[in-house]
């Protein structure tokens, strides 16, 4: 039982990296290009992820656009607090 655990663990290690990857890419490409003007396959293609894992953390565009909010929310109020401590 334990070894299943351990699997488990990796899978959700590289579920959330990959996860990861796709925000971070997706909110580099829209900052150089807008978020309107960069399509799935463009995110994909620059991570190097297949379609389905997209879909797998998020339904739709939407949804990861909303994913690449917070995650621009969250890393400029780490620079913030970096700024004032």
């Amino acid at each position: 039982m334990p070894a299943q655990h351990s699997v488990h663990a990796v899978h959700t290690v590289k579920g959330e990296q990959t996860k990861r990857k796709l925000i971070r890419v997706a909110a580099d490409l829209a900052l150089r290009q807008g978020f309107r003007r960069t399509s799935l396959d463009e995110i994909l293609s620059e991570a190097a992820i297949p379609k389905g894992s997209l879909y797998f953390y998020f339904k739709n565009k939407v949804e990861l656009g909303r994913a690449v909010i917070q995650y621009r929310r969250e890393t400029l109020l780490e620079a913030l607090r970096g700024i004032f401590q």
